[in-house]
């Protein structure tokens, strides 16, 4: 029997210029697909340890532009990211990073 894939979706807090405005809309569509779905808030009181446990079983990591994105440092190899970004706005500083790290 094959593994479900694990996508992890960060949140960042609402109200803020990087909240996802339609996450709930996001979750339930990710939610039919047969995955293991990790969602989290970025400002959570998550131990960093446990957030590095989580990343290190991720194939699919989503999130807005930003610091979240640092966690691709701890991605497995060929693991996908999707970064998001803000409608008219896009830096290729973590697309770089992952490029180096391998991941797609």
């Amino acid at each position: 029997m094959r593994r479900r894939p694990c996508i992890t979706l960060v949140l960042r807090e609402k109200n803020t210029a990087q909240q996802i405005l339609n996450e709930h809309q996001v979750i339930a569509r990710l939610e039919k697909f047969p995955i293991k779905l990790f969602v989290y808030r970025f400002s959570s009181s998550i131990a960093v340890i446990e957030q590095v446990r989580i990343i290190d079983k991720t194939h699919v990591f989503i999130t807005m532009h930003g610091m979240a994105m640092a966690h691709i440092v701890f991605l497995k190899p060929n693991a996908y990211v999707i970064e998001l970004f803000p409608y008219a706005f896009k830096k290729v500083v973590y697309q770089n990073m992952a490029s180096v790290l391998n991941v797609r």
